[in-house]
């Protein structure tokens, strides 16, 4: 006698491409198959290819019975200066793990601050984007026309920091970033509630 026993691959065909665009973001597009019901992705990314951190992470459901095909697509508004390593991590309902191939992206950039929103309202979150920056610690601070430090906060890395605003005046403000012995001044406006 034979017997045939069937089985189903819970995720394949992982691919992850990353693109430079105006050397100072990367585009990060990927997709899946699979089976399950319950799928997590995470994307991940790295400064020296070996200690990988999510950059990015999302549950996928798949309502059908067969097996169906997910894309999705992020920005990567933060990357370091220098080789840039991006992976996509795969978990199956089963704890299975799958990884794509490691995409690699090199920036040389120098070091770029953006804030958003600008205008922003008092008392709110203002999003301090860095990217092509360090790995250590960045100082910024929030001064008044006149010069006197408003604000001050203390990040550990380049990426997307969060800065919740104390109450301030409607107005214009100016900032500056310091990190390894360079400083970038920028404007912020504050406005009513």
């Amino acid at each position: 006698n034979v017997s045939l026993v069937s089985f189903v691959i819970p995720i394949q065909n992982i691919a992850l491409k990353a693109i430079l665009k105006n050397n100072n973001h990367v585009d990060l597009t990927w997709s899946f198959d699979s089976n399950e019901r319950d799928n997590k992705a995470d994307i991940e990314k790295s400064i020296d290819g070996l200690n990988f951190s999510v950059l990015f992470q999302k549950t996928y459901i798949n309502n059908s019975n067969s097996q169906e095909t997910f894309r999705d697509a992020i920005v990567d508004y933060a990357p370091f200066k220098g080789k840039n390593y991006y992976r996509l991590k795969t978990t199956g309902r089963d704890g299975q793990i799958k990884y794509s191939n490691t995409q690699v992206v090199n920036v040389e950039q120098e070091f770029i601050v953006k804030t958003e929103p600008n205008p922003v309202k008092s008392n709110s979150e203002l999003k301090i984007i860095v990217s092509g920056g360090p790995a250590s610690k960045i100082i910024f601070s929030i001064y008044d026309i006149a010069g006197k430090v408003i604000q001050s906060e203390i990040f550990t890395n380049a990426g997307i920091n969060i800065v919740h605003l104390k109450t301030m005046s409607a107005g214009t403000y100016l900032y500056k970033l310091i990190y390894e012995n360079k400083s970038i001044p920028g404007k912020i406006v504050i406005s009513d509630n």
